[in-house]
């Protein structure tokens, strides 16, 4: 690269710098240290007081969407490359199976951390529900 065209990059990223210092948008950090601690001794009669206790129904309505979501994108991920390999091995040229073939191990351990994760997770959520 000349010379000319690195103090060029040089430039727009410090250009890009300082815009983005600029951009930035205020804090909402507590001002003084009174405030720090009025918020500190909140926090803690909200526990003592459970104000802010964890509805159990929330807890399992949040965990049973992210559970089927995940669940769900695990096992399009997995079919959308096990067709891939799947085609490379039917139609592909030598070479092409020869890299599926090496891809398949790695596949198929990733295929059971997938299923097995979301296994273990089930198996969790309802051993830890009945507790």
């Amino acid at each position: 690269m000349t010379k000319r065209l690195i103090t060029t990059i040089i430039k727009i990223i410090i250009i890009a710098t300082i815009i983005q210092t600029i951009c930035i948008p205020t804090s909402n950090a507590l001002s003084s240290l009174g405030d720090v601690i009025g918020a500190g001794e909140n926090f803690i009669n909200d526990g003592k007081n459970q104000g802010a206790a964890i509805n159990p129904t929330d807890l399992d309505s949040i965990s049973d969407i992210t559970y089927n979501v995940l669940l769900t994108l695990g096992v399009v991920a997995t079919v959308i490359v096990g067709a891939v390999l799947g085609i490379k091995l039917m139609w592909g040229s030598v070479e092409q199976q020869s890299k599926a073939k090496e891809a398949l191990p790695p596949f198929i351990i990733s295929a059971i951390v997938i299923f097995g994760a979301f296994g273990i997770w089930k198996l969790c959520v309802m051993i830890f529900s009945q507790l």
